[in-house]
């Protein structure tokens, strides 16, 4: 159901009942991004969201601060309600697919039953961009851009009586946090068939373009992949795009297969070295955090790879 995120991939054998539960969890969630207030300085209110996108997701979407959890949760077992609600309070407001969210869920209960202290998820920055889905773990979670293969004088070109299509790349805002990539929707042709004009907003839906920062509109996240499951970064075409390889979810792997690879079509050298470093430090922070206090060395080294053979060469020397 579009309008709830819902999916083959998030409802995979489970009964009726255990279905009607997670939906009744998912409107939690929909009901906390309904009744949001932005609550950034008031100075900044009457700004343009998409004029100003990174210090919104600075101010509003990643908000500062501690979160108000009762110190009681971590001594006692937590109900599904109360779970969502301490979610709710220390993750980022970001709308997410049922799946994404039962990750988090997963996460911040394991927390909970070993008394750690829940802390805020830390923005690191936010870029705007082409992107392409490969394989069936991701194209499942984006949706491709399906266009008629054309020839070079523009007619449409079929097989076997039917009309051959491709896919183009999807435009998106790709958000890194300490703890994870956020691939958030954002205005191309795919993502206009959400917006209807006098409803409420659906899912996956981009930010208005008129929205303000005092509309406290949240971002739609097609994925939120964990940055630990990002396991390789191929370099392609000159620097040209970088081929980030996750591995799936336990539910999509036992699907669709292990591999989630997106292709970020960067069409900038600069661009997609900066994007490539950024990475490379953000599983680096996630590794040493995750060291702290474990005397095991970590051998889950992030792998970089070039499809250029003379340009890899020319990296290592």
């Amino acid at each position: 159901d579009a309008a709830s995120g819902e999916s083959s991939v998030d409802s995979y054998k489970l009964s009726n009942g255990e279905i009607a539960s997670k939906k009744k969890q998912h409107e939690i969630y929909l009901k906390a991004e309904a009744d949001s207030i932005y609550d950034g300085p008031e100075g900044y209110m009457k700004l343009s969201i998409t004029v100003n996108l990174e210090l919104y997701f600075r101010l509003f979407v990643f908000p500062a601060g501690e979160p108000q959890i009762d110190s009681n949760n971590n001594t006692i077992e937590v109900d599904n309600e109360k779970l969502a609600d301490i979610v709710i309070e220390t993750s980022p407001r970001i709308q997410l697919r049922p799946m994404d969210r039962e990750v988090s869920e997963q996460a911040t209960r394991k927390a909970l039953e070993s008394a750690e202290i829940l802390g805020l998820e830390t923005f690191k920055k936010v870029w705007q961009g082409e992107i392409i889905a490969c394989g069936k773990t991701a194209t499942r979670r984006i949706s491709p851009h399906k266009q008629l293969l054309r020839g070079f004088h523009g007619d449409p070109q079929s097989e076997g009586g039917s009309f051959r299509f491709t896919a183009e790349s999807r435009r998106v805002i790709l958000c890194t946090s300490g703890a994870a990539v956020y691939v958030i929707t954002d205005h191309d042709e795919v993502s206009k068939k959400t917006i209807r004009k006098r409803q409420k907003r659906r899912f996956a839906s981009p930010i208005s373009e008129q929205a303000l920062f005092q509309n406290a509109q949240w971002p739609h996240a097609l994925a939120r992949l964990p940055v630990e499951s990002l396991k390789r970064i191929t370099i392609g075409f000159g620097f040209q795009r970088l081929v980030l390889h996750f591995a799936s979810s336990d539910a999509e792997k036992f699907l669709l297969g292990d591999d989630m690879t997106l292709i970020m079509a960067t069409a900038n050298k600069l661009v997609t070295v900066k994007l490539l470093q950024h990475l490379q430090d953000l599983v680096k922070e996630l590794q040493e955090e995750l060291s702290v206090g474990n005397n095991e060395s970590n051998n889950n080294n992030l792998i970089i790879d070039n499809d250029d053979k003379q340009v890899l060469d020319a990296l290592t020397q």
